[in-house]
């Protein structure tokens, strides 16, 4: 019986014999699907890992607190009509009964971006430490200063002139599920350092397997300490000569006054894992190259 069942194992049943699939080994992405999309990650990847670890003219994105969960960072619950998600997939004729929820969108970055610090409980503090009222539900401002968005309208327009983003946070950063879009998420806002007090381990990992610099105070230093407005242009040093340990990474803060500051971090790397996925931009943009060498 055992036997016969695994002879007819690859069969299928008859609804599985019924659906239509293309043939060839490679997948044909359809751009109208609302489920499964071409993701950016590999985008415009060079052959060779890039000269730089640093961000370079860097701009904070969002000013977040403690005990920012990896469900506020990336949700994987129902998806509102109202949302920007919702409305995305609404405009391309899916049901309002049908918008499903984000954990069965995943693999639509497009869905997943749009729901993005989304959670009501998440406070961008640079804005509504400016204007008060308009910090809730993940919104930023746009590079040029010229008004508020929600954070996956606002952060293109850094990209766009020429800005890497950062995020900076209190303790605890990434705790709750080890949900990979929560690391995800912030690479394609274009993300390149979180300055946070504390990580949970694995969303820590997650972060480095994107490419993204997981910086941290100095112990006893807390992000309360600093005055972070979003106008500020941020630069790094200590990037050179990076190996496996703690390196002291110094944060410079220019302010829009002209003022600047100094603020001590540090930089842990456990493995030669972790420091080749950083120099690479991520497990990815990793495994690609190597393949690329080997052929």
């Amino acid at each position: 019986m055992f036997r016969a069942n695994a002879e007819r194992l690859r069969d299928g049943t008859d609804a599985w014999r019924r659906l239509e699939a293309p043939a060839g080994i490679r997948f044909p992405w359809d751009p109208r699907s609302t489920y499964i999309r071409r993701p950016p990650h590999l985008t415009g990847l060079s052959t060779t890992a890039p000269d730089r670890l640093a961000p370079r003219g860097a701009k904070v994105l969002l000013r977040l607190g403690d005990d920012v969960t990896t469900d506020r960072i990336s949700p994987a619950g129902r998806i509102p009509a109202d949302s920007a998600a919702g409305r995305w997939l609404t405009e391309r004729g899916v049901a309002r009964r049908d918008l499903n929820q984000y954990a069965t969108r995943r693999s639509n970055h497009e869905v997943m971006l749009r729901g993005a610090f989304t959670n009501p409980t998440v406070t961008n503090l640079a804005v509504r430490d400016r204007k008060p009222g308009l910090g809730l539900g993940g919104h930023a401002y746009t590079a040029d200063r010229s008004g508020v968005l929600p954070v996956h309208e606002a952060a293109p327009t850094y990209r766009q002139s020429g800005h890497d983003l950062v995020v900076v946070a209190g303790r605890d950063y990434g705790a709750g599920s080890s949900r990979d879009w929560a690391a995800k998420a912030q690479a394609l806002l274009g993300v390149r350092a979180v300055v946070a007090e504390s990580y949970e381990r694995i969303h820590r990992s997650n972060l480095i397997g994107m490419g993204v610099l997981p910086l941290e105070f100095t112990e006893g230093d807390r992000a309360s300490s600093y005055v972070f407005t979003g106008e500020e242009v941020l630069t790094f040093e200590g990037f050179d000569g990076l190996s496996v340990g703690t390196r002291p990474i110094a944060l410079r803060i220019t302010r829009k006054d002209g003022s600047r500051e100094t603020v001590d971090l540090r930089l842990r790397i456990f493995s030669g894992q972790e420091l080749s996925y950083l120099r690479h931009g991520g497990i990815l943009p990793y495994v690609v190259r190597r393949t690329l060498d080997r052929s």
